[in-house]
């Protein structure tokens, strides 16, 4: 079960290095997909094809002058809740047009 709290039970840690892709959906009709080598968020390195987030600003840049984006993904059976995770880009993603594939859909152990 996905829960869009604020972590109430304590289940979803803050960070984790082992953590990977876990749960898969096919990619939702006329959506923005990236597919991403190495990137990383809350400790884990992992890769994959993502859904881009329906948001406002789904692409930024972190401290370290990194591209992020906003991908509509779990941590852990955990979502913040004002927006999806943003992961981090150490390398330029792969834009998909017309993605009819898998997606990863949640990250975790």
């Amino acid at each position: 079960m996905f829960n869009e709290e604020e972590n109430p039970t304590g289940n979803a840690p803050n960070t984790d290095s082992k953590a990977k892709p876990i749960k898969f959906e096919i990619a939702p009709i006329a959506r923005s997909c990236i597919r991403v080598t190495d990137a990383f968020y809350r400790g884990a390195v992992f890769s994959g094809v993502f859904v881009v987030a329906d948001s406002k600003e789904p692409q930024a840049r972190n401290k370290d002058g990194l591209e992020t984006i906003e991908v509509e993904c779990y941590w852990f059976n955990w979502r913040p809740k004002t927006r999806w995770i943003r992961i981090t880009l150490p390398n330029s993603p792969e834009y998909l047009s017309d993605y009819d594939g898998e997606v990863v859909r949640n990250l975790g152990q």
